[in-house]
């Protein structure tokens, strides 16, 4: 396969950048999808088939502490062997807005309006991916895989809040297993993925709001996951 990503640093930030198959040949601006990343994201799409499809640039932002940087709000750890979660979501959004976003539209040829700009994540990625569209205005579609719902007190907050971009469309896919066997709060997964699906629907419409759901668990059928967020994205962000 012959992708072209590059590894790089974007505003103090470690980033894969994966740009289309013709981006070298060609003088076109592209829409932006920043993704929530990490070492096995990465790699997955290194390998991926479905980017030959793909015609606008990902920005994958390594996370350097997830717990923190992809949660809404602080909140006690789930055992006590784990980690609490750190809360810093709304302060990652806004990197990812003011000095990110900023610096990829000045070295790439980007389309930097939000109809052409996405958020794209996967567990609590996905969770952050949907709080980002009560946070800012700046993208106009939101992807989420087998986002973590289950968050506590996220489906009242995304009841109460507005989203602030109103023309603004979502991707959600889940697993219809996920947190069968966990007996704390991620057993109602599969609940809260359905009422977050519910809220946002309410919100925005059911024209622009897509879910779709898949046989099994949290980890399972990951490729498939991406590989159907992403070609949503590529047909719903506007291009050229």
């Amino acid at each position: 396969m012959n992708y072209n990503f590059e590894d790089t640093t974007i505003a103090g930030r470690e980033c894969f950048v994966f740009l289309p198959n013709n981006y070298e040949n060609e003088e076109k601006s592209y829409p932006v999808v920043y993704l929530h990343g990490d070492d096995p994201t990465y790699s997955l799409l290194k390998e991926a088939d479905f980017l030959s499809d793909i015609s606008f640039i990902i920005i994958g932002v390594i996370s350097e502490k997830r717990l923190d940087e992809l949660t809404p709000w602080p909140s006690e750890p789930l055992h006590k062997r784990l980690p609490g979660f750190g809360g810093n979501g709304r302060e990652y959004i806004q990197l990812i807005e003011t000095k990110i976003k900023e610096e990829v539209d000045q070295k790439y040829r980007t389309l930097s309006s939000p109809e052409s700009t996405g958020v794209i994540g996967y567990s609590l990625g996905g969770l952050n991916s949907i709080y980002a569209a009560f946070q800012t205005d700046c993208f106009g579609c939101f992807a989420s895989m087998s986002g973590s719902f289950w968050y506590p007190e996220f489906v009242p907050y995304a009841v109460k809040e507005p989203i602030l971009n109103k023309e603004a469309r979502f991707y959600m896919s889940s697993g219809d297993s996920e947190g069968v066997g966990h007996k704390d709060i991620k057993k109602d997964a599969v609940a809260c993925t359905s009422k977050i699906y519910d809220i946002l629907v309410s919100k925005v419409s059911t024209q622009r709001v897509t879910i779709s759901w898949d046989k099994g668990g949290h980890h399972d059928n990951a490729y498939q996951r991406y590989q159907n967020a992403m070609l949503w994205l590529n047909n719903n962000l506007k291009s050229n």
